[in-house]
């Protein structure tokens, strides 16, 4: 409550993971992990746990529910980079 988002985001921030290619064998292993963490309900209870509730020792509740970019990214993750 000490905190208020005031108006539209001013921009949208995508987020990244740097894995090395010399090593495919770890990027398939991630892709499938992160596939199957996004395709369960998992993802919408930490979503929830984390940015929709109050966390913290002080209790903050950040009040962020998913965009519509991170629903997207949810039902169709990809490893090409966009902007």
């Amino acid at each position: 409550s000490q905190y208020v988002i005031v108006g539209p985001a001013l921009s949208v921030e995508q987020n990244a993971l740097m894995l090395s290619k010399a090593d495919p064998e770890w990027k398939r292993l991630v892709d499938q992990t992160l596939a199957k963490t996004f395709a369960s309900p998992d993802v919408a209870a930490m979503q929830k746990r984390w940015f929709q509730q109050p966390i913290g020792t002080r209790g903050t509740n950040l009040a962020l529910a998913p965009s519509t970019e991170v629903l997207q990214a949810w039902k169709h993750p990809s490893d090409v980079v966009t902007e």
